[in-house]
């Protein structure tokens, strides 16, 4: 199971851009320089999954994350990045991801959050970390809107144990001023909210 691309004319030229002989590759999507596939692999299903880069003409592959015993994680891309995506690395400490800006043609990293405590982070297509979230004493998660200059933290969203698997943040619109939120407090089923940056519990969203 591995990633073939072809002329959507002529899907009789397709051919295999990765090379995978074990477990195949499940997670996959084309970076904004039209030029690379980027994919998630582990090694014979431990779970360390690592980040490649694969140039589609010439088939070259690039191993973005090359580190033993770590699990990476895509975190953001943006087509205001074309060469660069986020990646989540918990190489310093194997609770939390770090977040890295890696360049996919070289792997060149810079670091561009230290997590301490957060299980999940939120960003936007400026690669800002926007929010932080942890879980909390009664099995459910709290979202806090961060600044990262100063490490200050705002209460934004707190969601209960029977809530938190579906009710997550989900982005930004292109303008970084709106936060897309599935929420299903109150309901039965999780719905698709936008600016949910303007409340703390279940009230009426636009």
């Amino acid at each position: 199971m591995n990633v073939w691309v072809a002329p959507a004319s002529d899907f009789t030229k397709a051919r295999a851009i990765t090379s995978d002989t074990k477990r195949g590759v499940r997670r996959y999507f084309w970076a904004y320089t039209s030029k690379h596939v980027l994919y998630l692999q582990d090694e014979g299903g431990d779970e360390n999954f690592r980040v490649y880069s694969v140039e589609v003409e010439t088939g070259d592959r690039t191993d973005l994350t090359p580190l033993k015993g770590i699990r990476a994680q895509v975190q953001q891309v943006s087509d205001r990045f074309p060469q660069s995506i986020l990646i989540g690395l918990n190489d310093r400490d194997a609770q939390f991801h770090d977040v890295y800006k890696v360049n996919i043609l070289t792997g060149e990293k810079e670091l561009v959050f230290k997590n301490e405590k957060w299980a999940s982070v939120t960003t936007d297509d400026d690669f800002r970390v926007r929010f932080v979230s942890s879980f909390n004493a009664a099995g459910g998660t709290d979202t806090f809107t961060i600044d990262t200059a100063t490490g200050q933290t705002k209460p934004l969203l707190s969601v209960g144990m029977e809530d938190t698997l579906t009710t997550q943040m989900m982005g930004f619109d292109k303008t970084g001023t709106r936060a897309y939120l599935m929420d299903s407090r109150g309901r039965n089923t999780g719905a698709l909210f936008i600016n949910c940056l303007l409340y703390t519990s279940p009230s009426p969203r636009d």
